[in-house]
């Protein structure tokens, strides 16, 4: 399941980061409306929020559901842009 945490900015000042540190990945990021957990501004995970003391951040744990791990060898977890491989056939 995801988990959502009011986070301190000056601790972490994006939900990427702060997600990664404990192993999960962020889902949702946004800044937060009076210190409660209602969001005002919806932003992006890799995106710096700033000019607040805490942010939202929802987070959801890494399970071995990703396809990275069934594609051994071929595929690794490399951030959250996309990318291209290339292989010698079909089979591949």
């Amino acid at each position: 399941g995801n988990c959502k945490a009011l986070v301190l900015t000056k601790d972490f000042n994006r939900c990427d980061r702060y997600c990664e540190s404990f192993g999960h990945r962020c889902v949702a990021a946004a800044e937060e409306k009076d210190e409660s957990c209602d969001a005002e501004e919806e932003k992006a995970c890799d995106e710096a929020i700033t000019g607040t003391s805490d942010m939202l951040c929802t987070c959801q744990q890494i399970t071995g559901e990703d396809c990275y791990g069934s594609l051994n060898g071929v595929a690794s977890s490399e951030g959250t842009s996309v990318g291209v491989e290339y292989t010698k056939s079909l089979e591949e």
